[in-house]
């Protein structure tokens, strides 16, 4: 007659906390590290090899931050239509 030691995961939880962490690194990379990066001068081969990867890091935290509104995912022709009837017509 014990609690069950499973945990209950609760998705749309998760998935707020991984939003706010990735906003709030998203935060401090505004304030803290990104002046520093753009200010560099003179880089070496490694360290420019470094700020691209910065940047490429960047751009996929922008990415994901824009996941949050609920219209960026749109549904495709076949969620729209029923995909019997669009495979028929386009296939």
């Amino acid at each position: 007659m014990g609690m069950s030691a499973v945990a209950t995961f609760d998705p749309l939880q998760t998935t707020d906390r991984f939003y706010t962490m990735v906003k709030t690194l998203n935060e401090f990379d505004k304030m803290e590290v990104r002046g520093v990066i753009e200010t560099l001068l003179s880089t070496s081969g490694r360290e420019r090899c470094f700020i691209g990867t910065y940047h490429r890091a960047t751009a996929n935290i922008a990415t994901l931050l824009e996941f949050k509104r609920q219209n960026t995912f749109r549904p495709s022709p076949c969620e729209r239509e029923g995909c019997l009837s669009w495979l028929l017509t386009y296939c």
